[in-house]
């Protein structure tokens, strides 16, 4: 397992400041990075970029951390999720992340209005859009959400970062992240942080497959296919064993 953080302008009450390289000395590895959002304007729906993202990525990469991306999703439908992803995949564009690029969708009372169908398709739109622009897909929800809020099957081929602020994780899914308390406190922050801990590595993972753009080995052998290929064996090996679980009972 690799310890890690996750960070927005949020930090710091408000400010974004985060000293990683004492996040980094503290035994952490990892950092998921605000984007940013989508907003409503007068003219349209756009995406919008943190102040804090930059400075935050370039910082976190500079103390020797591990860096992946999340976007919190203001989307009401699909052509807006596909703005949010076209807008964060600008931003990461000139940059070398390590972890998966994420959507993150919560309980804004718009999105909440929304029935669970126009919910799992717009996560399904960003989502798409980021796998199809060569970055590594991650979908990042509560527990609720995912097994309430959208229809988790749709989104199953897709890594799970899974929040639970509690002392084990009981998803009853495959989690790569599991974002186990909203209010840590380490060195390198002042206040409140979120914490993770990440059950795949994903450098080697993303590196291997040709993802985000980084150079796959070069013993010539397409880790990305046959990652995708060993990826839809294992889901339909989980589809059976659930309908065997269906017929036969738990026991």
């Amino acid at each position: 397992m690799y310890q890690g953080i996750d960070t927005s302008s949020n930090n710091q009450n408000g400010t974004g400041i985060v000293d990683f390289p004492a996040v980094s000395q503290s035994g952490r590895t990892f950092a998921m990075i605000r984007v940013g959002y989508g907003i409503q304007r007068t003219w349209g729906f756009e995406g919008y970029i943190s102040k804090s993202f930059v400075p935050q990525l370039v910082q976190a990469q500079a103390a020797g951390l591990d860096t992946g991306v999340y976007w919190y999703s203001h989307a009401l439908n699909t052509d807006q999720a596909r703005i949010e992803a076209r807008t964060c995949l600008d931003a990461i564009k000139p940059y070398r992340l390590t972890f998966p690029v994420s959507f993150d969708q919560e309980y804004e009372p718009q999105i909440l209005a929304l029935s669970r169908r126009e919910r799992t398709n717009i996560c399904i739109a960003f989502l798409q859009e980021i796998r199809k622009a060569g970055y590594y897909p991650m979908m990042y929800a509560s527990k609720d959400w995912f097994e309430t809020k959208v229809y988790d099957k749709e989104l199953a081929e897709y890594d799970h970062w899974v929040a639970q602020y509690a002392s084990k994780l009981t998803y009853s899914g495959e989690a790569g992240i599991w974002q186990y308390s909203g209010s840590g406190t380490i060195p390198g922050v002042t206040g409140l942080i979120d914490l993770n801990v990440a059950y795949r590595d994903y450098p080697k993972l993303i590196r291997e497959g040709g993802y985000n753009h980084l150079e796959p080995p070069a013993d010539g052998h397409d880790y990305k296919a046959l990652y995708e290929a060993e990826r839809e064996k294992n889901q339909k090996l989980i589809e059976q064993l659930k309908q065997l679980i269906e017929t036969y009972g738990e026991d």
